[in-house]
């Protein structure tokens, strides 16, 4: 064996031909760019997300507040008691409106149609109930300091019964309730009493069908004024 065969055969180092390492350097320079679009795209989409996100949380917030104002229109109502063939005013007062002019709705519960309705400006009552016609008045220069209280004329103890007066306005929407209670007026009626409808004579037996009995009326008269002067006559 020759000297030159016994020496250790080393391997070849790998360099890559010219034309291949200058391939490999555009590629990885072209490659970095890349990443760093990528990365920045979806910091760009994240940001988006948070805006829109925001966005919607600060609209929820305006809407619960226009919600909130809408029903803080405060409507306050009184009972009321009504003689037969009278008047009654049936109180209803709210919050002015210096803004706009506020819509008035009364309703009887229990009826259908309405029994007056002032709406945009004017007085409507093409969907009035008819036993109402020319019986319902409002006072429409009181509306501007927030007085919405309905007349009815010529009570019948069919008038009796849960009323519900309606406001609208730039302050919102609100509603309230009262009761009416239409009798007689009877001169031997006991002033101390407690009850409002005993001391006006009214019975609710005596609407059946929403009209007066006028048999039971008369006995009903003559029953106070007995009662009337047996008080006067003890006293």
């Amino acid at each position: 064996m020759t000297k030159s065969s016994m020496h250790t055969i080393r391997p070849m180092p790998t360099t890559l031909p010219p034309n291949e390492r200058t391939q490999k350097a555009t590629d990885t320079y072209t490659q970095t760019p890349n990443k760093y679009k990528n990365g920045a795209m979806r910091v760009y989409l994240i940001m988006i997300v948070i805006i829109i996100l925001l966005v919607a949380a600060i609209a929820l917030i305006i809407g619960l507040s226009v919600a909130g104002n809408s029903s803080a229109n405060d409507v306050t109502t009184v009972n009321a008691v009504g003689q037969i063939s009278g008047n009654v005013l049936l109180s209803c007062t709210f919050a002015p409106d210096v803004k706009q002019s506020s819509d008035v709705l009364w309703e009887k519960v229990g009826d259908t149609g309405v029994v007056y309705k002032y709406e945009n400006g004017k007085i409507s009552l093409s969907d009035q109930n008819s036993k109402y016609k020319s019986r319902t008045s409002l006072f429409l220069n009181e509306l501007s300091v927030g007085n919405a209280t309905l007349m009815i004329s010529g009570l019948t103890v069919a008038d009796s019964g849960v009323y519900k007066c309606t406001i609208t306005n730039s302050n919102g929407k609100g509603d309230n309730k009262l009761s009416l209670n239409v009798g007689v007026s009877t001169p031997g009626q006991s002033e101390d009493s407690n009850c409002p409808e005993e001391k006006r004579g009214w019975n609710p037996e005596l609407q059946k069908n929403g009209e007066t009995k006028v048999a039971e009326l008369a006995r009903l008269l003559r029953a106070n004024s007995a009662n009337g002067k047996k008080d006067t006559q003890s006293s």
